[in-house]
């Protein structure tokens, strides 16, 4: 079952993303899980099943997160324990974000 909700190949052209055939916007996690799984698809868009039930997908080189992406609530219990970016307190990459985000 594909889900659309209003997106077309023709959308995603301005963003580089050509010659679109399908368009899953928004899956249920049962949806995705399935979809990962498929028979059909190759090289780095196939998931496997490992031993404990999660999907493994091997992404190629470019693995992880950058380290410049660490994005941290600022709450009573970090607000004095975590080293900001926006502090000034020597260099590091601890992005505040508030809670209501």
């Amino acid at each position: 079952m594909r889900v659309n909700h209003g997106f077309t190949p023709q959308d995603l052209k301005a963003y580089g993303i050509n010659d679109v055939q399908d368009i899953v916007h928004n899956p249920s996690y049962d949806m995705l899980f399935q979809e990962e799984l498929d028979p059909n698809l190759e090289g780095y868009e196939r998931g496997v099943l490992t031993t404990l039930g999660a999907i493994a997908v091997d992404t190629g080189i470019f693995t992880g997160r950058s380290p410049k992406d660490k994005y941290l609530v600022r709450d009573d219990t970090t607000r004095d324990t975590v080293w900001w970016s926006d502090k000034g307190k020597g260099k590091n990459d601890n992005k505040p974000l508030s809670q209501e985000t």
